[in-house]
Order: structure tokens, then C-alpha cells, then sequence
């Protein structure tokens, strides 16, 4: 199989352990199941994701101004109301460009897939962000972590390609101790290729975690 790497994309993650885990990843398959790495450059990333926002929000803030959220609108905190104003900038010549953007952006993948299998990158820019107590009542709104969480999964989502991410299990010196993610994206109609490599990813790194050495503890349940 030839899976795609771009480095440099990669390593933009927020949180370098993301970016770390996928080169990780991609090695392991080279060196495990003989994969062939490819760097091919992904182009126009911004643009696509300026376009992906165009979509997404534009569905978004239309709900935002109908029906039950007008009729509770004095009840969500000021940081997710933030986004209201936004809608003002999703215009209809802004949405016709995001929609040309998209033409763009399956044309590149369309060139990527001629020359490998998968693309691999990270699942998201940082690990799952803390949920507060009261963001489920009165909503949360985190620009800069919202960009971070869609920074990879945009480019499956306003092409249309199938994607499939991977629990990563970070290193023992991690002080983070939630889990990374690796994600496959594969061509149009070829989803076999994203899941092999999902499961070889899975299988090996199941056996490199068994490998290591286990901590072993003695509990003395008499004391309870």
C-alpha cells in the first residue's frame, strides 16, 4: 500500500504529540507491512478550510435564528453567543466561492490518490478539550479550540471521501494521558484501503503495547 505523508501539515497540531503519534504511525506500516510513504504536498489548506466554514456555518447560523434558540436566547453564556454576529458574514457570494473552493479541493485529491492509497494524519490538532459543568445548560463557544479539533477532519468533510480515525496510545512520559488519534482517508468508492489500514494499525499497535513491560501491583483487599 502507498500511504500519503505530509510532514509539514502533520506537525501543525496544537499539541506536537498529535502531529508525533501519525509519523509514528506511518513508520510502523513502512516498516511493518512494507507500505510505501509518499510525501505529497496538500495545497490551499486555508482556503479549504475557510470554505469548510462557509458550509458548516452558514447550516449552523441559520438554525441559530430559527425557533427554539430565539426563544432561549438569554440563557447561553456570552463566549457562544459570539458566534451570532458571525452569520452576517456568510454571504451568498462568500458561499458561491466556498462552493468553488470544494470543486478545487476534490480536484487535488483526485491527482493525491493517483499516487498513493491513504492519506494519513492526525485525528485532530489537540486531544479532547475539558468540558465545564455548565457548557451542556448554556452552550461553549472556543474559537482557537474549534479550529484545532477541525483542523484535519475538514478536509474528508467538505470532499466527501471516507475517513476513519484510530485510538493512539500516548507514551508512558506523556503527562497527557488521553488518548491520540490517527486518521485514514482513502478515495471515492475505495474504503477498503482506509479500513486495512485502520486494522493493521490497530493489530500492530495492539502487539507493540503487549510487548512493553507491564506494571504489576500487589492489593491488599483485607484492608477494605
Amino acid at each position: 500500500r502507498r500511504v500519503h505523508g505530509d510532514k509539514d501539515y502533520t506537525m501543525e497540531a496544537m499539541d506536537p504529540a498529535e502531529g508525533k503519534a501519525c509519523l509514528e504511525a506511518a513508520d510502523i506500516l513502512c516498516k511493518e507491512k512494507h507500505a510505501e510513504l509518499v510525501n505529497v504536498i496538500i495545497p490551499e489548506r486555508m482556503q479549504s478550510f475557510i470554505a469548510f466554514l462557509m458550509f458548516f456555518g452558514g447550516e449552523a447560523l441559520h438554525f441559530s435564528s430559527h425557533g427554539e434558540f430565539d426563544e432561549h436566547i438569554n440563557e447561553y453564556s456570552a463566549s457562544f453567543m459570539t458566534l451570532k454576529p458571525l452569520q452576517n458574514l456568510v454571504t451568498s457570494e462568500r458561499y458561491i466561492l466556498a462552493a468553488q473552493q470544494k470543486t478545487r479541493v476534490i480536484k487535488f485529491l483526485r491527482e493525491i490518490f493517483e499516487k498513493v492509497d491513504v492519506i494519513i494524519l492526525p485525528g485532530t490538532g489537540m486531544r479532547a478539550p475539558e468540558i465545564h459543568p455548565k457548557d451542556h445548560l448554556y452552550g461553549c463557544s472556543d474559537i482557537s479550540r474549534d479550529f484545532e479539533v477541525a483542523r484535519y477532519t475538514q478536509l474528508s468533510n467538505i470532499s466527501g471521501n471516507p475517513a476513519i480515525c484510530v485510538p493512539w496510545t500516548p507514551e508512558p512520559e506523556d503527562k497527557n494521558k488521553l488518548p491520540l488519534s490517527i486518521q485514514f482517508i482513502s478515495s471515492w468508492w475505495r474504503e477498503d484501503n482506509a479500513l486495512l489500514a485502520a486494522r493493521a494499525i490497530e493489530s500492530l499497535r495492539h502487539d507493540i503495547d503487549a510487548a512493553k513491560d507491564k506494571i504489576q501491583y500487589k492489593l491488599n483487599f483485607s484492608s477494605f
